[in-house]
């Protein structure tokens, strides 16, 4: 309980200068309610995912899960768990090529750096089954050619005009 003091007038509350009230300690009683029924679990991978959505489908059309699509989210989180482990050891290996902290740049140790990581990534897309990254030589040639196809556009536009 907390005690608050008013001021007041003396001539209206028979001289008293301040009028003392007691406020009762607030308290609420609430139980909550969950009015919409208990609190659907949720899926923390694809797996659990896929089984839950299945089960719902197949719960709201008054069947059952046939036996075959029983368990498909376990071989979905076995497949995720295999291809993280994959790339967890990927990038174990590129770290090992790498060292940790960036030679300055301009130094020979930089320029060694610079191409162990470009050598690395290009094994990488290769493991992959993609093709390398492009060189400075072939990105620079393939800009010669866009230039020369747009200046022999612009030439037959001119051409064309007169």
């Amino acid at each position: 309980m907390s005690i608050v003091k008013f001021p007041c007038n003396p001539e209206v509350f028979e001289g008293l200068t301040e009028i003392s009230v007691t406020l009762p300690k607030r308290r609420a009683n609430v139980k909550h309610k969950n009015l919409y029924g208990p609190v659907p679990d949720i899926p923390d991978t694809l797996g659990k995912e896929v089984d839950a959505a299945l089960k719902e489908w197949y719960t709201t059309r008054g069947q059952e899960v046939p036996p075959d699509e029983i368990g498909i989210g376990a071989v979905i989180d076995a497949a995720e768990a295999a291809e993280m482990a994959r790339l967890e050891a990927s990038w174990a290996k590129a770290e090992e090529v790498l060292p940790s902290v960036v030679p300055a740049y301009g130094t020979p140790e930089f320029w060694a750096y610079h191409r162990a990581k470009k050598a690395a990534e290009n094994a990488g897309r290769a493991a992959e089954g993609l093709p390398p990254l492009p060189t400075t030589k072939e990105i620079e040639a393939e800009k010669a050619k866009k230039k020369a196809a747009r200046e022999a556009k612009k030439a037959a536009k001119a051409a064309q005009a007169k």
